[in-house]
């Protein structure tokens, strides 16, 4: 079929296009990324002036996710890990912040997907 000759035929081999899109974009499987869980943190423990070096494990990390520790209301927000580095989907690598004394949640959460909680996961001394 020609497209190219008076608008009646334009039109079907328009439609016709849509028609061939649409059924190749419902045929090919889209990937999925894995839910994002948290497995384990490895030390769950450290000083309340942060800097201790954790390991995170667990699955669907993606590259540029933020760790949190806890909510702080003194300091008005969640504690963001610093130098975090995802690397691979499985393992990341964080330094804690500093935080009062106590047990706190752990935030895992990839940029524009979903994220993960962890209850009681560390415990500042």
């Amino acid at each position: 079929m020609r497209c190219h000759n008076g608008r009646r035929l334009n039109l079907l081999c328009l439609l016709v296009a849509m028609v061939i899109v649409a059924t190749v974009a419902h045929s090919t499987p889209i990937p999925r990324t894995p839910a994002t869980q948290i497995f384990s943190i490895v030390p769950n423990s450290g000083p309340a002036k942060g800097g201790t070096r954790v390991t995170i494990k667990g699955q669907g990390f993606a590259a540029g996710a933020t760790v949190a520790f806890g909510y702080a209301p003194a300091s008005g927000g969640y504690q963001y890990a610093t130098d975090v580095r995802v690397t691979n989907e499985s393992t990341i690598v964080a330094t804690t912040p500093a935080h009062e004394p106590g047990t706190v949640d752990l935030i895992v959460a990839n940029p524009g997907r979903q994220s993960e909680v962890m209850t009681a996961a560390f415990t500042y001394k």
